[in-house]
């Protein structure tokens, strides 16, 4: 009986560890874009204006894998994805 507990419980694990590491990639791109327009609304510096051009002119960062960008949706495209396949592999399985 402890492998019929086996497959569900790397299940979880499997999704769970995708949608955190994901996630956390894609925040990256969040986290960035909020640092650079703090720095765009920085008051107390001498030459705001040099400053304020310079904060213009960063990009936020973004993380690839392969040829992809990663943002919010991709995580749960990801698992989308893998349950899909999952299923379809069971069903053609099942059918022979």
């Amino acid at each position: 009986m402890p492998g019929f507990s086996y497959f569900p419980m790397i299940v979880v694990d499997g999704i769970v560890s995708l949608l955190v590491m994901n996630t956390k990639a894609a925040n990256v791109r969040e986290m960035s874009s909020h640092m650079i327009r703090s720095w765009e609304n920085v008051q107390k510096v001498k030459r705001t204006h040099w400053i304020k051009k310079m904060a213009k002119s960063f990009v936020p960062l973004k993380i690839q894998f392969g040829s992809n960008f990663v943002d919010q949706i991709t995580p749960l495209l990801i698992v989308n994805f893998s349950v899909n396949q999952t299923l379809s592999l069971l069903m053609i399985g099942s059918e022979s």
